[in-house]
C-alpha cells in the first residue's frame, strides 16, 4: 500500500457530502470542522475509491452530474487527498472486519475504510458515521 502520513485524516463519504452539500443537515458542522480543525491539523487526508465512488453517486442525487464531476476534479487536483485504491488485500482483511463484527451493519465500503485506517496507523476519520467509533476510531468532529 501506499505509504501515507500517520496524522493523516481518513475522509468517509458522509463528511464529504456534508461539506459539499449546503442542503444536507451536517453541512455547517462539517464546512465549520473542515475550516477550522481539519485545514490547520492534518496535512493529508485519506479517503478510498471506493468512498469517492460513493460520494460521486449521492452528489449526482443531490445536485447533478456537473457538480459530481467537479468534486472528482477537485480530489485529482488537490495535493493533500490521497485516494487508497482498494486492493485484494484490503478486501480479505475487510471480509474478517466484517465477521469480526458480524452483529454491526457495517458495509464492504465501511469495512476497507476500517482496512486501509488499521494498515496505515490512522487514527482519526472526519465522519457522521457511528460505524467508526465501534471499529475503534476517533470520529470528528
Amino acid at each position: 500500500m501506499k505509504s501515507v502520513d500517520r496524522s493523516a485524516l481518513f475522509v468517509d463519504t458522509s463528511a464529504w457530502l456534508a461539506v459539499n452539500d449546503p442542503r444536507d443537515s451536517l453541512h455547517d458542522a462539517a464546512a465549520v470542522f473542515y475550516r477550522e480543525a481539519a485545514l490547520k491539523k492534518f496535512r493529508t487526508f485519506v479517503t478510498s475509491n471506493l468512498v469517492v465512488a460513493e460520494t460521486h453517486a449521492g452528489l449526482i442525487k443531490a445536485w447533478g452530474t456537473h457538480i459530481a464531476l467537479k468534486f472528482l476534479e477537485l480530489l485529482e487536483a488537490s495535493s493533500r487527498v490521497s485516494v487508497i485504491y482498494s486492493t485484494r488485500e484490503l478486501e480479505m482483511e475487510a471480509v474478517r472486519i466484517l465477521a469480526k463484527y458480524g452483529d454491526q451493519r457495517f458495509s464492504l465500503c465501511d469495512a476497507i475504510s476500517f482496512a486501509i485506517m488499521k494498515d496505515s496507523g490512522i487514527k482519526d476519520a472526519f465522519s457522521f458515521d457511528q460505524h467508526f467509533e465501534t471499529a475503534g476510531f476517533r470520529r470528528l468532529p
